[in-house]
Order: structure tokens, then sequence, then C-alpha cells
């Protein structure tokens, strides 16, 4: 079945240059969208005069491809654009002659979306059909599958992209006739036998439900559009469109999964929407109070809180549920008491909880329980390293973060914690090492990359300020270089999630280059490319603290090729 394509443009009279300059226009451009397999109508194809038709309404919103012509802003044009943007959210190209226009300016309202400027003379034909061709194709690709062009679908998410098919595929109609048929026969009963013996409440019920139901399904309501529509919203730091679409699933209730409420709760945190983040998380357990991933993450939530009545609460309740307090309410860790994966997160929960509190002594004491029971787990090592730091015995907890890489179930997040400490004590070429290392283990997080980015620039920044005679000549230093280091910045910004943290982080670190934002490249480095790049730089610059069956020994006095002692801020894990 061929797709269908749409032209809006201005008619005029009949015979006038009007008519002629845009019906000669329409058949230059007619071959383009026939070649990609468009089948092309005008208005006047399908309507002559009058007012608009139940055709042309049909054409606007059944269409695949509108192309509105706004020159001139003739209203016709901007009328029925208006009633395109209404019924699909994309799918519609603009375009405007800057030549032959009264007005020298798309509209206020659209031109912030896409539009083609051409002009309508000889010469600029041939350019206007080329950008067509081009736009489309892009239009079509699915690197933009998800973009919409409408405002109208912009500020309300939750439409469905195409609501003429949403409407016919709706079974709104049968319901609302069964609800009537339903109505009269409860009207019948209460005329033959009274309404005294009844509770119209009950009765009522099953109605209110169905009329919500009809509701929900008019509105587009559905939990996989609404958590789509979230993402999109996300994705574009769109803030107020992604509360919306929050606001509407708690307020309707709308049952989205578990793991969709947990990952709804991280984006709202990326934002630094953190009361958002915990709310989620709340409403999420109410409607799924079995589900132990959701209510692993609100404890998560709590330990991490900046309320300490919540801190102390994420203790009793993770104690409770994992059952680990003895008869004299202290903390007796048994392999029996941590069955499963989750078992250990919440563990690790708990000595969150302890470090916020201050309750660093205890906290090594657990730790090095977890460790007797469970000595080759990346999260175990990375933990107790963190116990022995918060209780001043860094040089010890250095070699557990270290530990911590080396083991089979080595995750990122334990390359970035050594990362971050070799970086506050001055080790820039060892971090850089261990965050490319992040990078290698999880080639999606752009966090992983700007960490890198940052310490790439530290290393390429102090081999400038070196002479010349004193800068060290081998193959690991050249990895310094600023190309380097802005390849690192594209790997972040081509990763599908970017938290505010992350972006703050990268436009430091242009600032201290002192050179311009890098411009936004027209096609993202996917992730097998951002993981050959990660591969490459950490190849160069690897030492033996990466390497297992070696024994590297932490000297953190200055110099050396760790660049010496780092003037930034600390880091933490």
């Amino acid at each position: 079945m061929p797709k269908s394509c749409f032209v809006v443009m201005p008619i005029g009279e009949s015979e006038s240059a009007e008519h002629r300059h845009f019906r000669v226009l329409y058949e230059e451009i007619a071959p383009v969208l026939r070649q990609r397999g468009y089948d092309v109508k005008r208005v006047d194809d399908i309507h002559r005069g009058g007012a608009i038709t139940k055709d042309i309404v049909l054409s606007l919103g059944q269409s695949d491809l509108v192309i509105a012509d706004l020159t001139n802003v003739n209203p016709n044009v901007m009328y029925e654009l208006g009633v395109r943007h209404a019924l699909r959210g994309k799918g519609t190209i603009l375009v405007f002659d800057k030549d032959k226009s009264k007005v020298q300016k798309v509209p206020f309202d659209v031109n912030s979306y896409r539009y083609i400027e051409y002009l309508g003379k000889l010469e600029g034909i041939g350019t206007f059909k080329r950008k067509l061709d081009e736009c489309i194709s892009q239009l079509e690709s699915s690197h933009i599958a998800d973009f919409k062009d409408s405002p109208v679908h912009d500020w309300f998410p939750t439409l469905p992209v195409n609501v003429i098919l949403e409407a016919s595929k709706s079974s709104s109609a049968p319901l609302r006739r069964t609800i009537k048929q339903l109505q009269t026969r409860v009207s019948q009963y209460e005329k033959a036998y009274g309404t005294e013996i009844h509770n119209q409440e009950d009765l009522a019920a099953p109605i209110s439900r169905i009329d919500a139901a009809i509701y929900d399904a008019e509105e587009g309501i559905f939990p996989a559009s609404l958590y789509e529509a979230a993402q999109a919203a996300f994705d574009r730091r769109n803030v107020a469109n992604f509360l919306k679409v929050i606001r509407t699933i708690v307020a309707r209730n709308v049952r989205v999964s578990p793991a969709q409420f947990v990952s709804l709760s991280k984006m709202a945190g990326l934002l630094t929407l953190n009361n958002v983040a915990k709310a989620i998380l709340d409403h999420g357990v109410e409607l799924f109070p079995r589900e132990e991933q959701l209510a692993v993450a609100r404890l998560q939530s709590l330990a991490h809180s900046d309320n300490p009545g919540e801190i102390k609460r994420s203790i009793v309740l993770i104690s409770k549920y994992l059952n680990i307090r003895d008869e004299k309410g202290v903390i007796n860790l048994k392999a029996s008491s941590i069955t499963q994966e989750l078992d250990l997160t919440l563990v690790v929960v708990l000595l969150d909880a302890y470090h916020r509190e201050g309750l660093d002594k205890e906290a090594l004491e657990i730790a090095r329980s977890l460790l007797d029971l469970f000595p080759n787990k990346c999260i175990v090592n990375r933990n107790y390293a963190r116990a022995l730091e918060k209780n001043g015995r860094l040089k010890e907890a250095m070699s557990f973060y270290r530990a911590a890489i080396l083991v089979d179930d080595a995750d990122d997040e334990s390359a970035v914690w050594l990362g971050n400490q070799l970086h506050n004590c001055g080790r820039s070429r060892e971090a850089a090492e261990a965050y490319a290392l992040a990078c290698i283990l999880d080639p999606s997080d752009a966090d992983n990359f700007s960490q890198l980015m940052e310490e790439l620039a530290v290393c390429h920044l102090k081999q400038m300020d070196l002479g010349i005679e004193e800068r060290i000549d081998d193959d690991a230093n050249k990895i310094y270089n600023l190309d380097i280091v802005l390849m690192a910045f594209r790997c972040a910004t081509s990763c599908r999630v970017i938290g505010d943290a992350t972006l703050a982080r990268l436009n430091r670190t242009v600032r201290k280059l002192e050179i311009e934002q890098p411009g936004q490249q027209d096609e993202r480095l996917t992730r097998d490319e951002r993981l050959k790049i990660a591969r490459n730089v950490f190849a160069s610059i690897r030492s033996d603290l990466t390497r297992s069956g070696t024994d590297y020994k932490f000297d953190f006095a200055e110099g050396g090729n760790g660049f010496g002692t780092s003037t930034d801020s600390g880091k933490v894990g």
C-alpha cells in the first residue's frame, strides 16, 4: 500500500498568478515525493471552494506526510496546519518561500520547529527539491523515529501520535452503549422496586470504573505510552513535561511496571528532582507492596536522604528485613542471612546509612564481617575499602579499592571509586587508567566518560605546564593530547542518558581547557564505537594498577607519573 502525502499551500483564484505559481511549484516537487513511494495530493485535488470538508480533515489526519507551505501566512493554510498538529504528532514538513512571501519570517508559533526556506524561482527550485528529499529521508529514519513536530503533541505527550487511528481502534463507543443500557435497567428497576433497598453507591461503582476506563482510553493514559512520554521528556531535559507525565501516572494510579517505577525515579534524580524521585518510589510501593525491587530502591532512597530521621528508619527497616540483629540488638551477619544478590545490595545500603549517620566504626565491623563471608565480591571489597578510609586507614583502603576491580564480577562503579581516590591523591595518570576501565565495563554510562575526559584534561594541562625537556616522552603521554580529550567528550555526549551533574562536569572541563564548547555531532557514536575508543585509551596508559597477579604499591609522594598533588576538589565514591 503506497504512503500518502497531502500538500497544503495557497491556492488563489483560478487562473491568477498566485494559483499558477503554486500549481507549478506543486508539480515540481510531486515527482520527488512519488519517487519515495508517496501518493501525492493537493487540497484542490479533492475540494473546490466552500468550508473545509470531511475529506480534507481526513487527509490532514490520515496522511503519512503533510507538507505545509507557509508563504504569505495564508489563513486557510494556517488553519489546516492547526488541524494537522492536533491530529498527528509527527510527519509534518513546513516550507517557506523567503523571496515571494509578503512576511519575512515564519510565524513565531511554529518557528522553533524545523522548516525549509526556498526561493520559488527557477534557480531555487532544484535546491528546494534536494532539501525536501533530505528532510523526508531524515523524517523516515529510525534515528528520529520518536521525534515529534507538533506543538500540540509536545505539550500533551500522552496524546497518541495518530489520533484518528487510535480513535478508530477505541472500544469506547460499545462501552458507552452498554453503560446506557445498564443505566436504563437500573432506572426501570428503581421504578418497579424503589430505591430504599439498594445501596446506590454499590450500583454506581462499576459504572464509575467503566467511565474511568473510557476516560483513560480517550486521553491516551496507557502505561507504555506514559513511560515513553516521560522518557522523551527526560531525554530533552523538559522538566515541565516530565513532571506533567509523572503527575498523570500518580494521579490516575497508572500501573507502569515496578522496573519502570525505579527507572522513573532515577530519571527524576538525574534531573535533581529528589523529592519527586522519592514520591515516585513511594507510589510504586503502594501499588506493588510485595515487589522486592521497588522495596530495595525505596530503602536506598531513605538511606541516602538528607533527613536524619529517614536514615535511621532505613537502618531499622533493613535490619528487620534481613533479620540480622541478635537478641542484644547487635548486627550479626551470617551466610544464611544473605541468600541472594538483593540481600547483599541491602547490606551495602545499610553501610551507606551507617556512614551517613557518622557510625563509621560500626560500619567497618559490618564490612569486615561481610568480607569474611564474600572475599571475592566486587561490591564487598569496595565497601570494605570505604569503611577503612572513613576510619582513617587510607593506605589499607587503597589495596581493597584495587582488589574490587580485579575480581571476576568487577563493575564500573568500583573502577570509578578507585579513580576518585587516585584523583584525590594527585595520581592523575592512574586515575585516568581507572576511569578508562570504567568506560570499558560500561560504555553506556556518560558519567564514566566525563570522568575520563576530566582526568585526561588534567594530564594534558600539566604536560603543557612542563618545559619541553621535562616532559615524559613515552607512548602513554601521547594519549594526553587535546584530540583524545575531546573524543572522550564526544563519547559522553553520545550516551543516551546524561545527568545534570555529568553535563556540569563536561562544561567545567571545557572551561578549564579554555576552548570553545564542541559542537553537537551529526551522528552519535554507537556503544561499540565508544567501547573501542575506551579500550584504545586504556591500552595506552595501562600499568600494573589494573593487572591481576602483580604487586602494586601505592606511593603517594608528590611527583612521578602521577604529576603530583591534585589541586582539584576531592571526589567521593
